[in-house]
């Protein structure tokens, strides 16, 4: 079982965790011992997506290096390669892959969710979240595994009209 246990922060994907999970996945790739891998997560939200803003003293280990003066596009790249490449380690894990998921997931949470073979929720308190539109923020690179569920269409539609799914 793998268990995002940062209620605090919503489970949000930040370097720290982000990193843990990362190691996670490594080691997951080399274990064919392991045929099925459980995703919960403590607290309200099942994850709230990536972290957006300064790094917090106990997370700056785990932060990507840049150069000073880099620019706005360079860190924002910076920012989201690990993301990115998270994803794409989930997505490909050899084992049967199950979460269990509750509350509002939005962001980089809901491809999370998208990288599972399979997803337990209760209908009554799980809502997936697209509401990076409402704040001006485009299709991120977090979303190829939700766009490859979900199809095109209905992921234009989910992003452009910033709708929930309940």
């Amino acid at each position: 079982q793998v268990k995002l246990d940062e209620p605090r922060t919503g489970n949000a994907l930040r370097h720290k965790t982000v990193s843990a999970l990362l190691d996670i996945c490594v080691e997951l790739h080399g274990r064919p011992d392991v045929k099925a891998v459980v995703f919960t997560a403590s607290g309200f939200y099942f994850s709230t997506g990536g972290a957006f803003g300064e790094t917090p003293e106990d997370e700056s280990d785990f932060a990507p290096r840049l150069e000073p003066g880099a620019s706005r596009f360079e860190t924002a790249v910076a920012e989201n390669l690990p993301i990115a490449h998270l994803l794409y380690l989930m997505s490909t894990l050899p084992q049967y892959k199950v979460a269990a998921i509750r509350g509002s997931i939005m962001g980089a949470g809901i491809s999370l969710v998208a990288a599972m073979d399979y997803v337990v929720a209760p209908e009554s308190r799980t809502q997936l979240s697209f509401k990076e539109a409402t704040r001006g923020l485009g299709a991120c690179c977090s979303w190829q595994a939700t766009v490859a569920k979900l199809g095109v269409m209905k992921m234009r539609q989910l992003c452009l009209l910033a709708e929930d799914v309940n």
